[in-house]
């Protein structure tokens, strides 16, 4: 079943919807859509960001991580196979990449440092509750 998102103006009393989906989730400024196998990123007038997917693995782990920017910041989504899903948030510099990723209660459980080359990216994932660290790797998937 469907969970809608509304957005009110103040000024006038107005909703207006700003997405739906089987989930939908607030990361910081930012909406997060699920619906099927579709993940988009929407700001709260309803307009959505673009978005990349990639495929890869952070440490032996196979995953998809779903990429959105606004400005120099940087929202994201990925799955481990398997099952464990983990909503990010972070920054973007050029190249360079720093997120914080949560749990479904909203706190930190992992930090990725990551570098954007092409149609790769590569870095590292800190697990902060193991302390232990894993490499990411990542590519472009349409």
């Amino acid at each position: 079943r469907d969970k809608y998102l509304y957005g009110i103006y103040p000024q006038t009393l107005m909703a207006t919807e700003v997405c739906h989906g089987r989930n939908v989730e607030i990361i910081g400024d930012i909406i997060l859509c699920i619906s099927g196998n579709n993940i988009s990123f929407y700001n709260w007038s309803g307009e959505a960001l673009e978005t990349r997917r990639y495929k890869g693995t952070i440490g032996r782990n196979s995953v998809i991580m779903d990429l959105a920017t606004d400005g120099g910041d940087l929202y994201g989504y990925y799955s481990v196979k398997g099952g464990t899903k983990k909503n990010f948030r972070g920054t973007i510099k050029g190249v360079n990449m720093e997120m914080t990723v949560f749990n479904s209660k909203g706190k930190e459980i992992e930090t990725l440092t990551l570098v954007h080359n092409g149609d790769a990216i590569t870095g590292n994932c800190h697990d902060i509750n193991k302390w232990r660290n894993s490499a990411v790797k990542l590519t472009y998937s349409l």
